[in-house]
């Protein structure tokens, strides 16, 4: 009946606004908001006992491609990076892995619609939760379309755990911020608060060589939601825009993101990030006078694989095959483009991969080495032949 009501109700708000808007024009964009296929997810997270967890973060995901966003695909990205949570954004560490944050009450609303969801009576979309603190946890979830849908993730506490009450506080910054439009004047001064009370938090932490609790709030400085403001010429502040992320023109995000990265001390993806930003500096990786540049990152990708095989994450596994193609080095090549589909070969879809090996194998069929083709087995039986690079 809940779900027959609000049909009936979206049907008949729709022939209302038919009859008034004049020309359809007028409120297209809201009737075509309204009757999109959607679903609502309310999301409780509590711990065993059944109390709400505060601040907790949602790790989500919506499969368009059933064959390659599974379950294990989740098991699998919390296995590697639940240590990383804190510098997880979305489509970040994976292109298809969303993140959302609890309030202070344990729960969090996340509204889907688009592809995901349109032309779908039932939806398949999992959910983790991650806490400091607690084991992370994840439910797969079956949804009927055009309905509010609630899910309840319980977390266990690790035992003996320690958690610094600062972090705790860290975590209640970053969840939803209130309501009201995203350049309001509310918006705007409670985000300046939790800018304030974040930077003097990431110093604090910082002055007591806690580097990579300080890192962890300098990086989401960098990536905090702002309301930008300007003076007029009268002097009085003036909202212009908002920024929802990391903004490379912005000095303070780029030099908080900075921070953050020369702090690290355990977390490979910032640790690799330190030579990216050398790197970057000395003109990038692509170009004939930049052999020294590609040689250099190379040569810290292979060890911070070696010292963590399993946490780097996919994209670098990725761009350092990239680096050994421009440098002409193809049996090199041809083993990172292996080891990258291997270790996670739902990064990108398979004509993706498939188009970056036939790149791979054009130039080597045009430098007319000895080695022959690279082959790899890709998922859905696209196969490359030829005679192996190794």
């Amino acid at each position: 009946m809940r779900t027959y009501m609000k049909y009936l109700w979206s049907w008949r708000t729709a022939i209302v606004l038919l009859a008034l808007c004049a020309p359809l024009s007028a409120c297209a964009g809201g009737l075509a908001d309204m009757l999109r296929d959607k679903i609502i997810y309310e999301i409780q997270v509590v711990d065993m006992h059944g109390r709400p967890i505060p601040a907790a973060t949602i790790w989500w995901m919506l499969p368009e491609d059933r064959s390659f966003e599974t379950p294990e695909l989740m098991e699998r990205l919390l296995r590697r990076y639940a240590t990383d949570a804190d510098f997880v954004q979305s489509t970040a560490l994976h292109p298809s892995l969303l993140v959302d944050r609890t309030d202070k009450n344990g729960l969090a609303l996340i509204q889907v619609d688009g592809g995901g969801v349109e032309g779908h009576s039932r939806v398949v979309a999992y959910f983790a939760a991650l806490k400091r603190g607690y084991h992370s946890a994840f439910v797969q979830d079956t949804a009927r379309t055009n309905t509010t849908h609630s899910i309840t993730i319980r977390l266990d506490s690790k035992a003996n755990a320690q958690v610094d009450a600062r972090m705790l506080a860290f975590d209640l910054l970053r969840a939803p911020t209130p309501s009201g439009g995203p350049m309001s004047e509310e918006r705007h001064q409670y985000l300046q608060g939790v800018q304030q009370r974040l930077r003097a938090l990431a110093q604090e932490l910082e002055e007591e060589q806690l580097f990579d609790e300080a890192s962890a709030v300098y990086y989401n400085l960098a990536y905090l939601p702002s309301v930008e403001t300007m003076l007029a010429p009268d002097g009085r502040e003036t909202i212009v825009g908002f920024t929802n992320g990391y903004d490379e023109r912005n000095p303070q995000r780029r030099a908080d993101l900075e921070r953050a990265i020369a702090l690290n001390r355990s977390t490979p993806y910032l640790l690799l990030s330190k030579t990216v930003l050398e790197v970057h500096a000395q003109g990038g990786l692509v170009g004939p006078k930049q052999s020294a540049a590609r040689q250099k990152y190379i040569r810290a990708t292979e060890d911070i694989i070696s010292r963590y095989p399993e946490r780097l994450w996919p994209k670098d596994f990725s761009t350092v095959f990239y680096a050994y193609m421009n440098e002409g080095l193809y049996n090199e090549s041809c083993s990172a483009f292996k080891r990258a589909y291997e270790f996670e070969p739902s990064y990108q879809s398979p004509k993706l991969w498939h188009s970056e090996l036939k790149r791979l194998n054009a130039k080597i069929s045009k430098e007319n080495t000895s080695c022959g083709p690279c082959k790899v087995e890709i998922r859905r039986n696209e196969k490359v032949r030829g005679q192996d690079c190794n």
